[in-house]
């Protein structure tokens, strides 16, 4: 979806504003806390991951971005692995760690507080009235 008057996709401003910067880091670390949710509520492949993303219509969560992100996930200690095989091939299944649960309710407390839980929870009503 395009903004007419602007013309920018809303989620994306144009390469080399200060902005674009901004909204890259937010993009990179909602990937990883939404994938991070995703294994919480069971567990997943990288590739059961991108599909969940793709059919939210996040063509962005490629296999460049979503399997180096769960590597790092694992490094930080947020998920654990397992390797399976499925007919010949091996397949990672990630799960979510003790440390992974803390991280995400820390996440939950954090944007329900003050004045970013007043402003998430007036963006998602935003446009319903």
């Amino acid at each position: 979806m395009k903004i007419p008057a602007i013309g920018l996709d809303p989620g994306c401003p144009p390469a080399g504003s200060h902005l674009h910067g901004v909204v890259a880091l937010i993009a990179r670390k909602s990937l990883m806390f939404m994938s991070l949710w995703m294994i919480s509520k069971g567990e997943r492949s990288g590739y059961e991951i991108m599909k969940e993303f793709r059919k939210g219509g996040m063509t962005a969560a490629t296999p460049s971005r979503i399997y180096p992100l769960v590597a790092q996930l694992e490094k930080e200690g947020f998920v654990s692995k397992k390797v399976v095989m499925q007919g010949k091939r091996k397949t990672i299944i990630y799960r979510i760690t003790p440390k992974g649960k803390r991280v995400l309710y820390g996440a939950s407390q954090w944007l329900r507080s003050g004045l970013r839980g007043r402003f998430f929870k007036e963006m998602l009503a935003y446009g319903k009235k």
